[in-house]
């Protein structure tokens, strides 16, 4: 009954006949390509801009909706969710009344003919799962679709890079950050030095860089040093200050790089980040390094908020390097 079912979708697709947003799949196995090739910009049956529902063939494991954009000229931006029902018979995923299980918010920039994007989520006791697109736009450049792959497992997604993802959770032996490096390839850090500050300047700063984005931050240490005897004082900022350099960040998985990476690193603005509150003032002895946990730290997705360094006035140098993850 299920592959009279798809025949006839199928055929509607390739009539034209519109469905509206919310389209019935019928996944066989733990690995499904989607039988045809949505288009980016469009809702409807052969459209991207939708929501993509079906059984889950198991009750206890995670679900991983890989995007490929086969676009060879521009990359895609879009938002993806993974929405849950406990009622089999529910037929409309945008009605409001199934449960987001994982979202993200605009994934940027799919690498044209490149590298996979998309989201995953451990899921379990559910009716039914849907996959939910939307903010793409068409664009030029040919052809102007994307590959959609969902594979049902009983581990983890493979994740990193424009994929974010949920694994299942277990008990770790290693410290988070590590874990975080490992699994998702989402941790970094950031580090800049100064030499001979003047009263107040900025050292390091790091800030949310998206409008909208996809991962909070965790922080979890920063290493302080001064050349000379100083007072470095760590700050919760409102804004990114203006006219500043970059500072050099690093993927903590090698040789993973950056990916999509939601926050920036700058250094010795011209207008300094908008102190919103002083989290610690530490003197640093000559020529010896600070360590500061900053766990408990964490910016919320989607603003433009951070953490900064600022230095006394001294003749020497300053350095400052800050440890996070995100998801």
């Amino acid at each position: 009954m299920k592959k009279l079912f798809l025949a006839a979708l199928l055929m509607s697709v390739l009539c034209g006949v519109s469905h509206g947003t919310d389209i019935p799949i019928f996944p066989i196995g733990p690995v499904f390509k989607l039988p045809f090739n949505p288009t980016w910009g469009i809702s409807g049956p052969n459209g991207f801009n939708n929501n993509f529902f079906f059984t889950p063939i198991a009750q206890n494991g995670s679900i991983c909706v890989y995007v490929k954009d086969n676009n060879t000229t521009n990359a895609h931006s879009f938002s993806a969710s993974i929405l849950v029902s406990a009622d089999p018979s529910n037929t409309t995923p945008s009605d409001g009344t199934w449960t987001i299980n994982a979202a993200t918010g605009l994934i940027s920039g799919a690498a044209p003919s490149g590298s996979l994007s998309g989201i995953g989520s451990s899921i379990s006791g559910a009716a039914q799962i849907a996959i939910g697109f939307s903010g793409s736009t068409t664009l030029g450049g040919s052809p102007e679709t994307a590959t959609i792959t969902i594979i049902q497992t009983q581990g983890s997604c493979s994740a990193g890079g424009n994929f974010t993802g949920s694994a299942i959770q277990t008990l770790s032996s290693v410290p988070i950050i590590q874990s975080i490096a490992e699994g998702l390839s989402q941790a970094y850090l950031a580090t800049a030095t100064v030499v001979n500050p003047t009263a107040a300047q900025l050292v390091l700063a790091t800030t949310q860089i998206f409008s909208q984005n996809p991962k909070a931050t965790y922080y979890d240490r920063a290493l302080l040093s001064c050349s000379a005897a100083c007072t470095l004082t760590i700050n919760q900022t409102s804004n990114a200050g203006t006219t500043c350099n970059t500072a050099t960040v690093v993927g903590l998985r090698t040789p993973t790089g950056l990916g999509t990476i939601t926050v920036g690193g700058t250094t010795s603005c011209a207008v300094v980040p908008t102190v919103a509150n002083v989290v610690a003032t530490i003197f640093i002895a000559a020529g010896s390094t600070t360590t500061v946990d900053l766990r408990g730290l964490i910016e919320t997705a989607g603003g433009t908020t951070g953490i900064d360094v600022t230095s006394s006035a001294f003749t020497g140098s300053a350095s400052a390097t800050f440890f996070w993850y995100e998801k």
